[in-house]
């Protein structure tokens, strides 16, 4: 007769793997020399629990791409816009505004994901985009709700209107932004353990 075990095979392997994976976490710990009951063991146990957990990390190289193709953008208009025509320079114009666009919905989202990875997922699991930047200035990285909000709005106004008088309004903006998304940039990367 076969002695029933006492958890199936798939059970002891899980267990098993989340036995070494705390293994590898205090050893990660040790490794950074905080073997202690330290603040500094707490917060080293925190980052290395985090990492085990979620072992990917934040990946930001979207981000980076978007916020330096708008500066790229932005720099060489500036440097060559007084001697264009008016065609051209609407055409320039453009082509800020839809770096803009694709800058301030890679910024909101990774805005999300740094918050959801280092508060809790359900913190901004359905919150509007200004709880959402609220937020984020709690967290400290961003300066100010409004800025953002402004931003927001005229994401939303290329979105779903054209007008010469609105893409000059919108252009405005998409230049005031890039400050404060090479500054958000700064800071996520920067914080992100």
């Amino acid at each position: 007769m076969r002695v029933p075990r006492l958890m199936p095979i798939r059970h002891d392997r899980v267990l098993v793997r989340s036995l070494r994976q705390l293994a590898r976490v205090r050893i990660e710990a040790m490794d950074s020399g905080f073997a202690g009951t330290t603040a500094g063991d707490n917060k080293a146990w925190t980052a290395a629990i985090r990492r085990a957990r979620d072992p990917m990390r934040l990946d930001f190289s979207s981000l980076e791409a978007s916020v330096r193709a708008l500066r790229r953008c932005v720099d060489e208009t500036e440097r060559v816009l007084p001697g264009m025509s008016p065609v051209v320079r609407e055409t320039l114009h453009a082509g800020i505004i839809q770096h803009f666009e694709v800058a301030y919905e890679v910024c909101w989202k990774s805005m999300r994901r740094w918050l959801g990875y280092n508060l809790r997922p359900e913190a901004v699991d359905g919150v509007s985009r200004r709880e959402l930047f609220r937020l984020a200035a709690e967290a400290r990285l961003i300066g100010d709700v409004e800025e953002w909000m402004t931003f927001h709005r005229a994401r939303n106004e290329t979105s779903h209107t054209y007008d010469s008088a609105v893409a000059g309004e919108v252009y405005a903006v998409a230049v005031r932004f890039l400050p404060a998304a090479e500054r958000f940039l700064g800071e996520i990367v920067e914080r992100h353990d």
